[in-house]
């Protein structure tokens, strides 16, 4: 009798595994497990469309000061100037040029007007 009711406890406990493995290898097949990340990447991918990645800001063509040929003026460092800059303004100041100079030659680094830089 000790022996039938051992032998019924094991067959108890793995038919239990193998409900519960059932279980799971089922939810994997029919997809709900799928389902859910699907569910889960849709969700998140909702949420990251409401960030705002435009945190930088960007410079406006029309704000890229030019040369009389189109081409857009650059400092002696290779840096973009802005029209309505403080930077360009200060770029004009520190090199003696006129307010609004578009031509100029950099030598060592610092800007002259064409005709004028040292030799």
């Amino acid at each position: 009798m000790g022996s039938d009711f051992a032998d019924s406890i094991i067959q108890v406990n793995i038919a239990h595994i193998d409900i519960r493995t059932n279980r799971f290898y089922r939810d994997v097949v029919e997809g709900r497990m799928m389902r859910n990340i699907i569910l889960l990447m849709f969700v998140g991918n909702l949420i990251t469309g409401c960030i705002d990645y435009n945190i930088v800001p960007t410079v406006d063509s029309k704000d890229i000061l030019r040369k009389k040929n189109g081409g857009i003026v650059e400092d002696c460092q290779g840096g973009i100037l802005l029209k309505n800059s403080p930077f360009t303004k200060r770029f004009w100041e520190k090199n003696n040029l006129p307010k609004g100079t578009t031509e100029f030659v950099c030598v060592n680094g610092k800007a002259y007007l064409p005709g004028k830089e040292p030799r």
